[in-house]
């Protein structure tokens, strides 16, 4: 039986955050959902599985590098693996005789270079994306989160499509709606001291996210119509410690919104999923996302979406849902207006999100992980 080795070191909560973020989902979920396959030997890889030899008094960034360069390939070349997957093509090795498949889950840095090299050395931001390309380049076959991401990777990183396999991500089945939970609705929002009308964010604050123009929208919309009670602007998520987030509370005040805009800080899944119910519309004005899993949460919990019409969001939200245009204040100010205030469109909306989520699984996640490692180890014969 073929053997295949899957990288299992962002579910580890000291390597490079990815634990608490969407990778280590992904990789949680994937592996979980793979790991009794009767089709190949499966077998997980952790930090263990390096030598830390003589590593520990360099940088973190230099022992990183070392590690998943030099070492890493030299302990896994003799382990009898046909193939090795890295969840992440900046988790995997540049160079060796590893058989490698990479997931890419974005090519963020290269889209928008001005946006992620900012502040960064010149030198060190290129090598660390030479670094990835390379990943990628010499992989055997490369899986990408979304059609989207496939388009980018064929053109930017100039692979051929047939070593490109979608495999597009998911919620957990603890997300999905159960009968009745609509009707807790009013509990949950004293249970979380959340207040009606409100709009909900999850994620980060980096600059694609695009925040300060959902601030400067949300001013627009409290400025355009008569309110009985204002909407309130929730932000939950892990935002104090971004380094955009000083000049996200200057914007809050400049706009005088601090009344109006509440941070939750780290919500728990129990509580997030809570939060989807309780809140009124969910607003994500990102440009640009692999995936954009917050946005699928959302609509697996039946909360309408306003999100914008580009990259991978077309994908997850389907043909029949209503996106707005990039920084066009005055298509999201409406839309957000009609959400907040027709009970049937809202509704309708949420229909189509619950039925459009159905269409994605961990388990669909899983098959053609599979199907592409079948495919890729058929070609190496």
């Amino acid at each position: 039986m073929q053997r295949i080795g899957l990288d299992l070191r962002a579910t580890e909560a000291d390597f490079k955050q990815h634990a608490h973020r969407g990778t280590g989902r992904y990789v949680r979920e994937v592996y979980q959902a793979i790991r009794e396959t009767d089709k190949f030997e499966i077998r997980g890889l952790f930090s263990s599985d390096l030598s830390h030899f003589a590593l520990e008094k360099l940088p973190m960034l230099g022992k990183r590098t070392i590690e998943t360069q030099v070492l890493l390939p030299r302990r896994l070349e003799n382990r009898g693996f046909d193939l090795v997957h890295f969840f992440s093509h900046g988790d995997a090795p540049a160079w060796g005789g590893l058989p490698t498949v990479v997931s890419v889950l974005d090519l963020i840095p290269l889209i928008f270079p001005d946006l992620y090299s900012a502040g960064k050395s010149s030198l060190r931001f290129k090598f660390a994306r030479y670094l990835e390309n390379s990943a990628a380049k010499k992989a055997l076959g490369v899986l990408a989160i979304s059609e989207a991401t496939k388009n980018d990777v064929v053109k930017i990183l100039n692979i051929s499509p047939d070593k490109v396999f979608v495999t597009p991500l998911a919620v957990n089945q603890d997300f999905l709606l159960l009968d009745g939970e609509f009707e807790s609705k009013a509990q949950f929002r004293e249970e979380l001291k959340i207040c009606s009308p409100s709009l909900l964010y999850v994620g980060g604050i980096d600059a694609r996210k695009n925040i300060i123009f959902l601030l400067e929208v949300f001013r627009e919309l409290l400025d355009s119509y008569h309110w009985e009670i204002a909407p309130k602007l929730y932000f939950a998520g892990r935002i104090q410690g971004d380094d955009k987030y000083l000049a996200f509370r200057d914007k809050v005040s400049e706009l005088k919104l601090n009344e109006q805009v509440c941070e939750l800080g780290f919500v728990s899944d129990v509580e997030l999923k809570k939060l989807y119910i309780a809140a009124d519309v969910f607003v994500f004005p990102s440009f640009y996302e692999g995936f954009g899993l917050p946005v699928l949460e959302a609509m697996t919990r039946g909360l309408a979406v306003v999100a914008g019409d580009n990259s991978s969001i077309p994908e997850v939200v389907g043909a029949n849902y209503t996106l707005c245009p990039d920084n066009d204040a005055q298509a999201w100010t409406k839309q957000i207006y009609r959400l907040l205030t027709d009970k049937l469109e809202n509704s309708r909306l949420s229909s189509l999100g619950i039925e459009r989520s159905k269409n994605f699984s961990w388990k669909k996640t899983a098959d053609l992980t599979l199907a592409a490692y079948a495919k890729l180890l058929e070609r190496r014969v």
